[in-house]
């Protein structure tokens, strides 16, 4: 199908052959489906993976989270959708190729066409959001709140486990 919609002057697709506003409503909500999956997926990975980049700050692990973030920016997302697709679709057969199913059909269904597509978007967010993340909180640990808790004798480690002064100051 082509992306393209041509308008005819009363406001209809002359490719899809309907009212470019039905057209619109019908794909809104596929739409805003991925977008939270995407969403979600990537807050949540981004912050595990800064968080731990934080714990590890300056090992192996800290370089393989900032690796992953900076291959996650470079990465065209056609080609780790690609990729994506070739292993859990076609070699695992895990997930279906393409399609979508409304979510009147289930919830599994619904989120199991969506998967695919959301992981690779959330994939994309997440290396830029992980990057923001590490950086707010490893400025936020050299302040002079996080320097007064040290004073007081409060240890770095029980800092970054509980994150209790640092995550609420952070800004990401």
């Amino acid at each position: 199908m082509d992306a393209r919609v041509i308008i005819r002057e009363s406001g209809e697709s002359i490719f899809l052959d309907k009212p470019v506003t039905e057209a619109f409503f019908e794909r809104l909500a596929p739409t805003l489906s991925l977008a939270i999956i995407a969403q979600v997926i990537g807050v949540f990975l981004a912050l595990f993976l800064g968080i731990t980049a934080v714990k590890r700050r300056g090992t192996i692990v800290d370089q393989s989270v900032m690796g992953f973030s900076m291959l996650g920016i470079s990465i065209p997302s056609f080609l780790l959708g690609s990729l994506l697709v070739m292993f859990f679709s076609v070699k695992l057969r895990w997930l279906p190729v393409a399609g979508y199913q409304p979510l009147s059909e289930g919830l599994w269904q619904h989120i199991k066409y969506l998967l695919l597509p959301g992981i690779v978007l959330g994939i994309i967010q997440a290396a830029l959001i992980t990057r923001m993340t590490r950086s707010s909180i490893l400025d936020v640990m050299s302040g002079n709140f996080i320097k007064t808790a040290k004073a007081k004798g409060v240890k770095e480690k029980r800092l970054c486990i509980r994150m209790r002064y640092v995550l609420r100051s952070s800004r990401f």
